[in-house]
């Protein structure tokens, strides 16, 4: 509750329903929809290889070749996780949002009469306030867009004028970020309106960095 309280009051947006799962969840989702296809770049191999089965134990499935390949469980959890050496933390969420995507193309690959199946398979590893009627209804609308089209953002805006990054009080690195700017990730979700065409951008009279 206080997590969602937290991302409404920063980011002026109301969620209420949420699904949280831990490393085996995620890893055990992943085996479930028969892995995911991501594209391995050359110097993203060492250090993938270098923590699967860190956190779940289990190292015994090395990447052994770069490009486009069937990632399983174990090695799609260190894909998403490597910062140090393979790019910054937009690199990373870059690659998160990538195996997110690559989920759910694996599953619009699946027949919906095994959704009921996956679904049974997959709830014990998350928690959620989702029923499982609403998680088929939702699931259900998705597979029913041809084709399913995703849309993604990134907040806070990274210029040299609506956000900067530095060390702040004890909070270690932190981005201080406009606060007007979050009518742009508003936009985004209710209005369809790409982050990088919003007007928005184009006024800088209003900045209130968020201190």
């Amino acid at each position: 509750s206080l997590l969602l309280e937290t991302i409404n009051d920063t980011y002026d947006i109301h969620i209420d329903k949420y699904v949280v799962i831990n490393f085996w969840g995620f890893e055990a989702i992943i085996d479930q929809i028969g892995g995911i296809e991501v594209d391995v770049k050359d110097y993203q191999l060492e250090e993938l290889n270098k923590y699967i089965g860190e956190s779940t134990g289990g190292n015994d499935c090395p990447v052994t070749q770069t490009g486009l390949q069937v990632l399983n469980g174990k090695q799609a959890l260190s894909y998403a996780r490597i910062r140090k050496g393979v790019g910054d933390d937009y690199e990373r969420t870059e690659r998160q949002r990538e195996v997110l995507l690559s989920m759910i193309n694996s599953a619009k690959k699946m027949d919906f009469s095994k959704y009921p199946h996956l679904l049974n398979k997959i709830l014990p590893y998350v928690s959620t306030n989702l029923s499982p009627s609403d998680i088929i209804n939702i699931a259900f609308t998705a597979y029913n867009f041809k084709p399913l089209t995703v849309k993604q953002g990134q907040f806070p805006i990274i210029d040299d004028v609506h956000v900067k990054g530095g060390s702040y009080k004890n909070a270690g690195w932190v981005w201080l970020y406009d606060l007007n700017s979050r009518q742009v990730l508003q936009d985004f979700i209710n209005k369809d309106i790409d982050m990088d065409k919003h007007e928005y951008l184009k006024d800088n009279s209003n900045i209130q960095l968020n201190y």
